[in-house]
């Protein structure tokens, strides 16, 4: 890597979302306790620091309609459960009966989505605090309360004065992990590198991708100002937003039969000319996503001389092949070309937004791409039952809990003894192995805070500069909160342990005390997973189910199309992104799986296969939609085809209906054994093999489910 890229890469991190947000948090935070203390108030001070603190925890990346809806339920929240936590503070039995009902109402919340799933947790930690650090009186509520709102004001601020400002990082996060995909499928025309090693990275990186979409769809969709039609700027960034998405279904239609085609061209020189052409697509796309929208200078883009040469290159070699060859790489040079189009769309319309062109094409509806987010009472009484998996996990969230809170009461396990609920609560998550990550984490992280800490605390005596250290660890931890959990731990647990140090009078055995804590945390939330556990292992086969389900709907608008059927955008972006959904789904709940017990798994291998097998399957739909308009009626029948066998394939994955599909001998030979070039050139043919491939896999998973 050069100096250059280095030193871009380090500005990009200081101008980039996390970082900036972090500062400003952490600004917001000990700006307003730093003048409390400097007038000797201690105690207002360290409430308004809490109140600060805690809504800081809630604010990630949305609309100021979202926004503002999260701080205020997260404000009355807080502010209710510290008077509840105050008033039962004296009386130790009143205590864990609140603690209880709190800890499992506000775990509960994770039915309203990511937002209020981190309410609920900071609510909890708030009242482990109140039961620890025993602040007193009913004034520490106000303090908490006033903290709350003037973060609060500070961050809607903040978001008045740049409302583009999320809107430009979710676009930017799109479009990193679309070309995170590009560099992956640039591997697959790689012979050294395994094609079931390829085929894990790019499912695994549509995840990202995926996740990505969803956020800026969110994000853009739901913002009234961005979506009404005066707003050129908002306009400009929803092209940008519609042409990135687009672009991935590009990039994801670019799919052959590899072995075919590492065979067969491996001495031409094509394969490294199609890698080259990929690297430069990829640097452009990486330039596009570091670049700010709108803004007054803005680089060209500086790989268009160097396609040109490449595509000369490439276009010789198709010149000196047969037929049949010639024909598959002058396809794949075809779709090269549109990315690279695409790409310079995409880096027009970010470089000014008076460029968006208003075109006679129809546009979706897209108010139906945006994520449903409303909070209804049925929501939440439709969990409340124990086959949910959102209710199990309060239930043991708040069974452990209340563990802890008993096991403090009959053991004297030191002053700060609170901090084994915090592990606890931080700890435990919904799936096993989510929980045994954050363990892992937690505890490594701890470790290496502490010897930090007692690094600093050995060298470095002057109260100054340890709370300027504490500032740095402070703005570390809100740097990588959402993104690095490891780096986040490593930055709290040396600022909590210099803050104890400097505020506490605590000495050296509160840094004892902070290990064991943790250890004793970590333990009891790992016992704590096989308490009304909820095993991915049961939701795999019905996330497959789903997964065909959405390739066939998908199937059906493509026939829709073939047939000459009328059809809207809305219509077919909406099976697509279905598709994506649930691949994604799938593909998490594949990865959680595999962190869990042996004895609880099910047909890993068989798993693995049927997601590539379904990759696949929807690369070739995308491919068949981008040429639909080329194809002949007598298609028809092929679809039709495919729909039937894939409908088969998930009437095996229902455990709860007899095995009475069957698949024929004949339907057993597999797509990759047969090297009919014609097969190669049409992803007709590939789509029927691969619906067969499917049945295969289903039956054979179904037999592991009985």
């Amino acid at each position: 890597m050069n100096q250059k890229r280095i030193k871009k890469q380090i500005s990009n991190f200081l101008n980039g979302e996390y970082f900036t947000d972090a500062l400003r948090i952490t600004l917001s935070i000990i700006v307003p306790a730093g003048v409390l203390f400097a007038l000797d108030l201690p105690q207002p001070a360290i409430g308004v620091a809490h109140g600060a603190l805690l809504i800081a925890l809630t604010d990630i990346r949305g609309t100021i309609e979202d926004k503002r809806t999260t701080s205020i339920v997260s404000i009355l929240l807080f502010f209710v459960v510290s008077l509840l936590s105050i008033v039962a503070l004296p009386y130790p039995w009143l205590m864990g009966v609140i603690l209880f009902f709190v800890t499992f109402a506000c775990s509960m919340l994770t039915v309203y989505g990511s937002r209020f799933s981190i309410s609920g947790t900071a609510a909890i930690v708030l009242m482990i605090f109140i039961w620890g650090l025993k602040p007193s009186g009913l004034s520490f509520c106000i303090y908490l309360l006033t903290g709350s709102i003037l973060y609060h004001s500070i961050s809607l601020l903040h978001l008045w004065i740049w409302p583009e400002r999320y809107l430009r990082y979710a676009i930017s996060e799109c479009l990193l992990t679309t070309h995170d995909y590009l560099k992956v499928k640039a591997l697959f025309y790689d012979p050294n590198i395994p094609l079931e090693e390829c085929y894990k990275k790019a499912i695994l990186t549509h995840n990202r991708v995926s996740g990505a979409q969803q956020q800026l769809r969110s994000i853009l969709l739901r913002d009234k100002a961005a979506m009404h039609n005066s707003n050129l700027k908002g306009q400009a960034l929803l092209r940008a937003a519609e042409k990135t998405i687009d672009l991935y279904e590009q990039i994801t239609a670019i799919h052959y039969y590899y072995d075919f085609i590492r065979e067969q061209f491996a001495i031409t020189g094509a394969l490294d000319l199609i890698r080259q052409m990929v690297e430069h697509l990829t640097a452009d796309m990486l330039h596009i996503s570091e670049m700010k929208p709108f803004s007054q200078q803005q680089q060209s883009l500086e790989t268009s001389r160097q396609l040109s040469h490449l595509t000369a290159r490439f276009e010789y070699v198709i010149s000196k092949e047969s037929h049949s060859n010639a024909e598959i790489l002058s396809k794949l040079l075809v779709n090269l070309k549109s990315i690279h189009a695409d790409i310079q769309g995409i880096h027009r319309i970010l470089s000014n937004a008076n460029a968006t062109s208003i075109t006679n094409e129809p546009k979706p509806e897209y108010h139906h791409f945006a994520p449903f987010e409303n909070m209804e009472w049925k929501q939440l009484l439709a969990h409340f039952k124990i086959s949910s998996p959102i209710f199990r996990f309060s239930l043991r969230l708040a069974l452990t809990c209340l563990f802890c809170y008993i096991l403090a009461q009959f053991f004297e396990l030191g002053r700060y003894s609170y901090w084994i609920l915090i592990t606890v609560v931080v700890i435990i998550k919904p799936a096993f192995s989510l929980t045994r990550e954050r363990n892992i984490q937690r505890l490594t992280g701890t470790i290496i805070g502490i010897a930090i800490a007692l690094i600093l605390l050995f060298f470095v005596k002057n109260t100054i500069v340890l709370l300027a250290f504490g500032t740095v660890f402070l703005l570390t931890f809100f740097t990588f909160n959402r993104t690095h959990h490891l780096l986040s731990v490593i930055g709290l647990t040396p600022m909590i342990i210099l803050v104890l140090y400097i505020y506490g009078d605590s000495g050296w055995g509160f840094v004892l005390e902070r290990i064991y804590d943790t250890l004793i945390g970590c333990a009891i939330a790992f016992a704590a997973t096989y308490l009304f556990p909820s095993w991915e292992s049961s939701r795999v086969p019905f996330l497959c189910r789903e997964l065909l389900k959405a390739n066939i709907h998908y199937l059906e608008k493509l026939q829709d199309v073939i047939s000459e059927t009328p059809l809207t955008p809305t219509g077919y972006k909406l099976a697509r992104k279905n598709v994506y959904i649930e691949q994604a789904n799938l593909s998490s709940a594949f990865q959680r799986m595999l962190g869990e017990p042996k004895h609880k798994t099910i047909a890993s291998e068989n798993i693995y296969h049927f997601q590539m097998l379904n990759h696949i399957l929807s690369s070739n739909i995308s491919s068949l939609f981008m040429s639909a308009a080329n194809r002949q009626s007598t298609d028809f029948s092929f679809i039709q085809s495919v729909i039937t066998s894939l409908t088969q394939s998930e009437l095996l994955l229902n455990k709860h209906l007899p095995q009475s599909v069957s698949i024929d001998a004949s339907d057993t030979h597999s797509y990759v054994q047969d090297y009919s070039v014609e097969k190669h050139q049409d992803p007709l043919f590939v789509l029927k093999d691969i619906a067969k491939e499917i049945r295969i896999c289903c039956s054979e998973i179904r037999a592991n489910l009985i």
